[in-house]
């Protein structure tokens, strides 16, 4: 009788029933799987698609720098980059350029020369948080600049007027508290600065000295830090002296005896006067008065009596062209000379 011997070494006698229902499974209608397969492939590419994109902001640019060195004056450093976020569309939506920040830092360089500068990029924590992943780009993203030395100066403050004061009077000076400032920015502008001015301060129409303590100080560039940048400006206004000269002004005989005539013809005379502007500007010759003084005269005969001149208040009399007069006294009732006649 032949007996059928199981073959103990034949793999598919010894598969596990459950691994051979997997292959089964898997393998039965594959077309249609590999189809669903790619199916949801497309659906998560259109996904990602419609889920995620970019947005471009405009940054400003800052430069970080050190005590040591910092941009060349004049160098021309761009205001602002753009900077591309690519992430989650809902959240960029949501996003502003006041939520990045952008930068070169100069603060590694110790020398002065020209060196290129990677623009740095950093969202700030929310954004960080909110979208992830997160892709960054950023145009430009080096630049090239011109470093240099910093310096630490002192240089005078200058007042700034404007306007002018009240008619008659005048600025006679004008001092600032304190008198220098401290900058600091590049050597090359330090050394070459000579002051720092005010804000303008206006003195138009004033007629009286002022002081201002609160007097900011006018930017110098860019580059240039001032400290202290409030100072004291203190204005000193006075009245406008002037000079005026009379002419013509007849003098006239005054405390003479009544027993006496003067014979002798009255002059006239010229003089010169100071004061305020205001007071003598439109004075005229009807506002003087000048007199010879003859109280010394007892007797007939000729005399010189001095003359004095009378000006309004505030006004000084600082020269006149006759200071004294002779002249001629007779007794009155006495017959007088065919060529001399009684003023």
């Amino acid at each position: 009788m032949n007996r059928k011997h199981s073959n103990s070494n034949d793999p598919g006698n010894n598969e596990n029933p459950k691994f051979k229902r997997f292959k089964k499974i898997l393998f039965s209608d594959l077309r249609i799987k590999i189809l669903c397969i790619f199916i949801a492939f497309l659906i998560y590419f259109f996904y990602q698609i419609n889920a995620f994109g970019s947005e471009t902001y405009t940054v400003p640019l800052d430069v970080k720098s050190s005590n040591v060195i910092m941009i060349e004056a004049g160098s021309n450093v761009p205001k602002v980059v753009e900077v591309t976020l690519t992430g989650n569309k809902s959240v960029l939506s949501n996003i502003s350029s006041d939520n990045i920040t952008a930068y070169v830092d100069i603060s590694s360089k110790v020398k002065a020369g020209s060196y290129d500068f990677f623009v740095e990029v950093i969202p700030d924590d929310r954004v960080m948080q909110q979208l992830h992943p997160l892709q960054i780009s950023v145009k430009p993203e080096k630049i090239s600049l011109s470093v240099e030395e910093e310096m630490t100066g002192y240089v005078k403050v200058l007042p700034t007027l404007l306007g002018q004061p009240a008619h008659g009077y005048e600025q006679v000076s004008v001092t600032v508290e304190p008198t220098t400032v401290e900058v600091h920015g590049p050597k090359s502008v330090i050394e070459n600065l000579e002051n720092v001015q005010t804000k303008a301060i206006d003195i138009d129409g004033l007629s009286k000295s002022m002081t201002e303590k609160n007097v900011f100080l006018s930017d110098i560039n860019s580059y240039v830090e001032v400290f202290d940048t409030i100072v004291s400006v203190t204005v000193d206004i006075k009245p406008i002296s002037e000079r005026k000269v009379i002419t013509g002004l007849v003098v006239e005989y005054d405390s003479l005896d009544s027993d006496y005539s003067i014979v002798t013809k009255a002059p006239s005379m010229d003089i010169t006067v100071k004061g305020r502007l205001l007071d003598i500007e439109n004075l005229k010759k009807n506002d003087f008065s000048a007199s010879a003084n003859c109280s010394a005269i007892d007797s007939e005969g000729n005399f010189l009596v001095p003359i004095f001149v009378f000006a309004p208040e505030n006004v000084q009399v600082v020269s006149q062209s006759i200071e004294s007069v002779s002249v001629k006294a007779i007794r009155k009732n006495v017959d007088m000379n065919e060529d001399e006649s009684p003023f």
